[in-house]
């Protein structure tokens, strides 16, 4: 007869009720054009953030953003820890007097990580008239809080050459 640890069925049962309910990658839910609903949500989210930054609107575009000083984002000059000092990183683009492009976004993904979180990826544009200026791909891990989704964790690269 083979002994079992004691401890394995508690952490067995403590896995299964954790990870009840979780999916991985979400599937499409039924709707007119075939988008899920947290892609939708997802997409009308950053559509008002790109909206807000094209528009100068600090505060609006930094509402797509938990604020916590656990939210991070990282960039090419590293990673940034907090709201606050995200939100200060962005400060000079805008400015009264800046030079801002406009901000769009492509190729949205979005997967539930569970009832509380999701992963998006896709790419930023910056264009400057027609031309793309600027882009790259990035991840981003929302939270779902009242209200909607925020944005926890930020990382966005730059394409290269």
């Amino acid at each position: 007869m083979k002994m079992r640890a004691p401890w394995l069925g508690a952490i067995l049962a403590a896995l299964l009720t954790a990870t009840a309910g979780c999916r991985l990658a979400s599937t499409p839910d039924a709707s007119t054009d075939g988008m899920s609903e947290l892609q939708a949500e997802i997409q009308n989210m950053l559509a008002g953030g790109a909206r807000a930054f094209n528009e100068g609107r600090l505060d609006a575009f930094m509402g797509d953003y938990y604020r916590s000083p656990n939210t991070t984002y990282i960039g090419g000059r590293g990673l940034v820890h907090g709201y606050d000092q995200i939100r200060e990183r962005y400060e000079s683009w805008f400015e009264p007097d800046a030079e801002r492009d406009s901000l769009s976004f492509e190729d949205l993904e979005a997967r539930r990580l569970g009832a509380m979180y999701s992963l998006v990826t896709g790419r930023w544009l910056i264009h400057t008239g027609e031309e793309v200026a600027a882009s790259g791909p990035f991840s981003l891990v929302l939270r779902r809080v009242e209200g909607g989704w925020k944005i926890i964790h930020d990382h966005s690269s730059t394409d290269t050459d």
